[in-house]
């Protein structure tokens, strides 16, 4: 009996992208592909989180009212429409596109947001791009965990 369980373990480890796994937690949390996903989100977040919570302190020469009322407010709507838009994106295409995709926005927003903060329109771009991939992750994570690990433990 320990042989069978053993044997399913294995197969689990190296075909994790199957609906019909039904990886339970314990297994789940010892297998390399939870720490690979859970590291993958979490280091692509952080570019979100960064210029979320200092673009105002990056905008040295815009006004305080323009950053709270225009930049902040066009940034929490995109966080959360974005998702909404990602989500079909993923139902539509496969997640490494999807996710491609916002890796690429990210490198775009790395690369531009300081050398662009004079220009109000285009920091505004970049911040509003960032959140709305910040969003995207979320609206991604949970379907991805399901064909991950199976939908009976799922996200």
């Amino acid at each position: 009996m320990q042989e069978v369980k053993q044997e399913k373990i294995e197969k689990i480890e190296y075909q994790p992208l199957r609906k019909e796994n039904n990886v339970p937690p314990r297994i789940a949390y010892k297998s390399i592909y939870f720490y690979l996903l859970i590291t993958m989100f979490s280091f692509s977040l952080c570019l979100g989180f960064a210029v979320l919570s200092n673009f105002k302190a990056i905008a040295l020469n815009m006004s305080d009212s323009y950053l709270n009322l225009v930049v902040g407010n066009l940034a929490a709507f995109s966080n959360g429409g974005f998702r909404f838009i990602f989500g079909y994106l993923y139902d539509k295409h496969k997640f490494y596109l999807v996710y491609n995709y916002m890796l690429f926005g990210n490198v775009v927003v790395c690369l531009l947001i300081t050398l662009m903060r004079d220009s109000q329109l285009v920091f505004t771009l970049l911040v509003v791009s960032a959140a709305a991939i910040e969003g995207a992750h979320f609206s991604i994570f949970a379907p991805f965990t399901i064909e991950s690990f199976g939908i009976k433990y799922g996200p």
